[in-house]
């Protein structure tokens, strides 16, 4: 009796190993990861033109002020191609987060490249792109 009780606890245990072994596969490593993969969804729906995906992922503060219909109003950039240069979580505030990308569009019929510095906020379990209060190059930085 005792020798089919361990074997179930052996083959139960094997089995949560093998689940947690699987979730770890499906899960961010870590919350770098997990903004990075953030990162990429938003790039890939400003390349898709997916603005309505764009705007879910946008801070909780901006949607609270902005509808959908004012986001999508001069929302026309086309997208050629990006490359996420890099991400970082703030040392200071495990909350906040900036990414660089890189990416390819044409304007009046010229090809440019350009780059663009995102802030990223922690809200509610998933990294949101913070498009409130957007800095201005009249800003006061206080270093």
């Amino acid at each position: 009796m005792k020798s089919k009780f361990r074997h179930f606890y052996i083959c139960f245990l094997l089995l949560l190993l093998f689940a947690g072994g699987c979730a770890s596969l499906m899960a961010p490593v870590n919350q770098q990861e997990a903004l990075r993969q953030r990162v990429d969804k938003l790039w890939q729906a400003k390349s898709a033109e997916d603005m309505r995906t764009f705007y879910k992922m946008t801070d909780n503060k901006y949607r609270k002020n902005h509808t959908i219909e004012q986001f999508l109003r001069g929302r026309n950039l086309i997208i050629q191609g990006y490359t996420i240069k890099n991400v970082k979580i703030d040392n200071n505030d495990p909350h906040k987060a900036s990414s660089m990308v890189i990416f390819k569009t044409f304007k009046f019929a010229q090809p440019f490249t350009l780059s663009v510095k995102e802030e990223w906020l922690l809200e509610d379990g998933h990294w949101n792109l913070k498009l409130s209060d957007p800095r201005t190059p009249f800003d006061k930085r206080s270093k």
